[in-house]
């Protein structure tokens, strides 16, 4: 009997931590995947800048414009902002 129930024990806790594994395997990915759509933003506000596209412009192709007092929940607006001070900084550099 005891035999039987190490067994099951033994069983459990294999189980247990196949759930654990996969449960990790699937943050990794999701990680791997929020850093790729981070990196993808980032080059495009980089290719924004470089190009010195209006920031009015950029809050209209992100949507921001379209979601009015909204746009504050949206995950491009803190990088929209700080696209806004590059650009005028670059601006009042060049004139």
């Amino acid at each position: 009997i005891k035999a039987a129930e190490a067994a099951k024990v033994a069983k459990a806790e294999k189980a247990a931590e196949k759930v654990v594994a996969a449960e990790a395997a699937k943050v990794a990915k999701t990680l791997e995947k929020l850093k790729a759509a981070e990196d993808k933003d980032k080059a495009l506000f980089a290719s924004l800048l470089k190009r010195m596209v209006d920031p009015e412009k950029v809050s209209e192709r992100l949507g921001l414009t379209k979601l009015g007092p909204r746009a504050k929940e949206s995950r491009y607006f803190d990088m929209f902002m700080d696209y806004g001070k590059l650009y005028a900084q670059r601006a009042q550099r060049w004139s």
